[in-house]
């Protein structure tokens, strides 16, 4: 069976070829394993939002026809929805909406 293997130049070009032998010496990708790891990574990105989304503490959720929202985290972070939202942006949210609550029970 060939394989299809995957280098990219300093250029930023790529050459890509089938052969039946092993990997060249330099740098290469195997182009079907990373399509492979991609997917996993995705499934696993999916299944670690939902879990924080399942698991987040508040009840004004909404997830019935796949989505993952939340009228509370709009209220309490400025963001709803964590199908979407990049997970950097969902993290800085609900630190900076937690140090405001935490500011106003100081006071």
């Amino acid at each position: 069976m060939k394989k299809i293997w995957v280098c990219q130049y300093n250029n930023g070009e790529a050459d890509v070829w089938e052969t039946d032998q092993g990997p060249p010496s330099y740098p290469y990708v195997d182009a079907f394993e990373s399509e492979e790891k991609i997917k996993s990574l995705q499934d696993d990105i999916e299944t670690l939002r939902s879990l924080l989304w399942l698991g987040h503490g508040h009840t004004g959720q909404y997830g019935d026809d796949g989505e993952m929202q939340c009228a509370e985290c709009f209220q309490k972070y400025g963001f709803w929805d964590w199908k979407r939202t990049p997970i950097q942006e969902i993290a800085q949210k609900i630190k900076y909406g937690n140090l405001r609550s935490f500011a106003k029970e100081t006071k």
